[in-house]
């Protein structure tokens, strides 16, 4: 992107901050949207309405799974820059390491994810690649292109399938067709030596009668990180230069009546000089990751209480494209997958409904790549599905009872049942829930197997929660619960620092059990939230997560982790959030796996501060610093692999200009 853009909108940023209008912030037009952050009532935040647990509005706090909900408004108000940011900082237990090839992964509960174990919805979009079923994190899906979004802290294969395992993240953006109006946004964020952050985001929704439509885009360019880093060769290079990220990404949404259409474009580029633990002298290698979504569907009304809903969903993705030619590596796989999904939803009466589904898709595997695969043939992944849930509600209890069969063509069946029993009363809600859930070795995975001429293995894995929650007065809700889970045949993935060859291959049982926590205060004139959340591994069979002397952690991921945000209405047009997130010791490998390295307890500090309605209606300005005392609470690998941490983030300053209109 231009940089004479960026620097015209950081001007506009700078200059807005001195002039103070007085026309009012833009009305919601729901709870969850508009730019408002202290004008929701504690019993509101109660009510809020979500669809992520069971593809059904339901209340949060009886919504059949431990779920989190993280507005626009208070990603904004705290500062945070991306997703990353926003589920770092919003979500007990999501927390993130090193994987390969300079990019960043998501672990959950002290469980590493990144391989198909955390699903990412975008307005329904399913946005994991296939080659390997990761997610890439850091600039991408920046704040200002996201409306809300929706957290199963919890596994939901029953109703989505395979690759949600550990939880779902369900991300509602700008052009989900919510809402009326225009929006842009600027953001400009730097340290010391480079730009970390600078995204602009702007898009239209809009109804034409029995149409609607609705778009955005968005542009981003940044840095991963800005300090040294020491290859495992003990070469020290300097990442300002050589860790850029850029991101592309359109949507755009038409509906008429019943039926809508949706296309995606998602464009995730990033420098690497880290690769896979050393740096070939330090030079920089480009990466991409590049994806388009497209999505068609019908909303048929039977009558007052049957709807079917036909849809096929098309996604063409180009992952981990790469080539260092030092080491004779390259990467030019890619993925299409097609999925036809047919899906009932009957209310029975009024206090129950009934949900079934089928699926049908097939994801080809197609071109080459320089590994050390016998057969790099073409490959396709057919697979055939069935789901269903039943919900029942009485004066005492709500009923939650679902389940979910596969096929696979390569990897057998699996079976996996959900069971949840839900209540809120005025003050007091409550929720016990059982289920299992799955992860098959999709992609390139079963080819890569160290065991060779052995196949790998599905992944089952069996969870019970327990959350209650409580309100105390009109201003205080307090939620806590507790969790087990644990995995069976868990797929383990380590590989070669020198060619990049990555092999996986099936473990025993790996698991956790824990507790997690969410306390908030909400007054007229303060906003105050904290999250805490707490393992322990359970039943480690498996060496690559395993730290020696220290079974009471996994690697990378903190035992303990803390979020604090607080925040003060000054007048009612400037608001000041200070926040904190704290990290208890950590533990992870450089080269020598029977020699770990201990990283000690840390703490970002953050403050953010916000006009709102600056100079007209609408226009809202944000600036504020992030890692005030300039800490490294480095990304680490979150197993062993080899790979010496990445340095964080260094001390930044932000702006960012946001208007509604």
């Amino acid at each position: 992107m231009s940089r004479l853009i960026f620097f015209a909108g950081f001007l506009l940023s700078l200059s807005s901050v001195f002039v103070v209008g007085s026309a009012n912030a833009q009305s919601d037009t729901t709870l969850l949207e508009g730019s408002r952050f202290f004008d929701l009532t504690l019993e509101q935040l109660m009510n809020v309405q979500v669809d992520v647990a069971t593809r059904s509005s339901e209340n949060i706090r009886e919504a059949a799974g431990v779920v989190t909900v993280v507005t626009n408004a208070e990603m904004l108000k705290a500062g945070t820059r991306d997703l990353k940011e926003v589920l770092s900082t919003f979500v007990p237990g999501m927390d993130f390491g090193i994987d390969v090839e300079g990019v960043v992964g998501v672990g959950f509960r002290g469980i590493w994810g990144n391989e198909g174990k955390v699903l990412l919805l975008v307005d329904g979009l399913e946005v994991n690649e296939d080659l390997f079923a990761t997610l890439q994190w850091g600039n991408h899906y920046p704040v200002d292109m996201i409306e809300r979004v929706e957290v199963i802290r919890g596994p939901g294969s029953a109703i989505y399938g395979g690759y949600a395992g550990l939880a779902v993240i369900n991300v509602i953006t700008k052009a989900s067709g919510q809402g009326n109006g225009s929006y842009g946004a600027f953001l400009n964020s730097y340290s010391k030596d480079a730009a970390t952050h600078r995204n602009m985001s702007f898009g239209h929704t809009q109804e034409l009668g029995p149409v609607k439509f609705s778009f955005a885009g968005t542009e981003g360019e940044g840095t991963r990180a800005t300090r040294t880093w020491i290859d495992a060769q003990g070469v020290p290079v300097k990442l300002s230069d050589k860790s850029e990220i850029r991101v592309s990404n359109y949507n755009a949404f038409v509906q008429y009546k019943g039926l809508s259409v949706r296309g995606m474009i998602d464009l995730y580029r990033l420098s690497t000089a880290t690769l896979w633990g050393q740096s070939f002298g330090g030079n920089n290698y480009k990466q991409k990751f590049d994806s388009y979504f497209g999505d068609v569907r019908y909303t048929y009304s039977v009558n007052s209480r049957l709807k079917i809903i036909p849809s096929v969903q098309i996604k063409q993705q180009y992952p981990w494209q790469l080539e260092v030619p030092t080491s004779s590596y390259k990467n030019r796989r890619y993925s299409n997958k097609v999925a036809f999904d047919v899906n009932m939803v009957y209310d029975l009466r009024e206090n129950s409904r009934l949900m079934v589904g089928g699926q049908t898709s097939q994801c080809r595997i197609l071109g080459d790549a320089s590994d050390l695969i016998v057969d790099k043939s073409d490959f396709s992944i057919i697979n055939y599905a069935g789901y269903g849930q039943l919900t029942y509600s009485t004066n005492w209890a709500n009923f939650t009872i679902g389940c979910r069969f596969d096929s696979y063509n390569h990897y057998g069946s699996s079976f996996v049942p959900r069971l949840s029993i839900t209540k809120a009363w005025s003050d007091f809600s409550f929720k016990a829930m059982a289920s299992q859930s799955f992860r098959v070795p999709g992609g390139v995975i079963p080819k890569r197997n160290m065991a060779l001429g052995i196949a790998t293995d599905p992944e089952k894995a069996t969870n019970y929660e327990l959350e209650i929650g409580y309100r105390f007065g009109k201003h205080i809700w307090f939620t806590v619960n507790g969790y087990r889970v644990v995995f069976d045949k868990v797929i383990v993935y380590t590989s070669d620092p020198v060619s990049g060859f990555g092999n996986y291959s099936n473990g025993g049982t790996q698991g956790t059990y824990g507790t997690e926590a969410d306390f908030r205060i909400t007054y007229d004139y303060v906003d105050f939230r904290l999250n805490y959340a707490y393992y322990v591994p359970d039943g480690n069979e498996t060496g690559s997560y395993t730290i020696p002397n220290h079974d009471e952690v996994y690697p990378a991921l903190a035992n303990h982790r803390l979020n604090a945000i607080m925040g003060f209405k000054v007048s009612k047009k400037i608001s000041v959030t200070p926040s904190l997130s704290w990290y208890s010791e950590r533990y992870g490998f450089n080269v020598n796996s029977s020699s770990p390295q201990k990283f000690g307890a840390q703490a970002l500090v953050n403050v953010s501060v916000s006009f709102t309605s600056v100079l007209v209606d609408g226009l809202d300005f944000y600036c504020g610093a992030h890692n005030i005392t300039d800490r490294n609470v480095a990304l680490i690998q979150p197993y062993n692999g080899g790979h010496p941490a990445i340095p964080s983030e260094s001390a930044s300053v932000f702006a960012r200009l946001v208007f509604n209109f």
